[in-house]
């Protein structure tokens, strides 16, 4: 559908002009990593806007603000498509919620920790509480508080390996 500025939306033709050179351009020499499955001629994949013609403008843009991180690093991209799964997962669309982070993460080319990193900032900040698939708030807890120990326990051993350990010495005496 194409909006026209007097409020009507019209069909966008199949044989529209930006249709007819998305199925002719031919692959340049830097395309090798594009993927070619993102077909102009999928008709099985169309865009509803009758699902989303009724929200709000302002509203539609504070959710996309939301999805899309607000950086130039190439990665940008697959960073907002990361979002956008791990909200599509904590909603449960397409049976999403259902689907193991691990699968989820190898379909987008990230980690299964980074996945999971994103969903629990995005249900706290939300205040959804424990997802299905998630541990509870005091299991992470614990869990922040063993690996936090583990971490300072490691880099000790580093540094003491190093001979760059450092000791605590009382404010006092500085």
């Amino acid at each position: 559908m194409k909006h026209i500025a007097d409020g009507h939306f019209v069909d966008v033709e199949m044989s529209s002009p930006d249709r007819i050179l998305a199925r002719s351009e031919p692959w340049h020499e830097g395309d090798k990593d594009t993927d070619r499955h993102l077909d102009p001629d999928d008709t099985g994949e169309t865009i509803d806007a009758n699902g989303i013609k009724g929200i709000p403008k302002d509203a539609l843009r504070q959710l996309l603000l939301f999805l899309l991180p607000r950086t130039d690093k190439p990665t940008k991209w697959k960073m907002a498509a990361c979002r956008l799964a791990v909200v599509s997962r904590i909603l449960n669309i397409d049976d999403l919620g259902k689907l193991p982070l691990e699968t989820l993460a190898k379909q987008l080319g990230v980690t299964r920790s980074l996945l999971s990193l994103r969903q629990l900032e995005i249900a706290d900040g939300f205040g959804l509480g424990k997802l299905r698939s998630s541990k509870s708030a005091a299991a992470r807890i614990s869990y922040k508080a063993s690996a936090t120990n583990a971490h300072r326990k490691a880099l000790e051993r580093r540094q003491i390996a190093a001979g760059t350990l450092l000791h605590k010495a009382p404010a006092a005496s500085l």
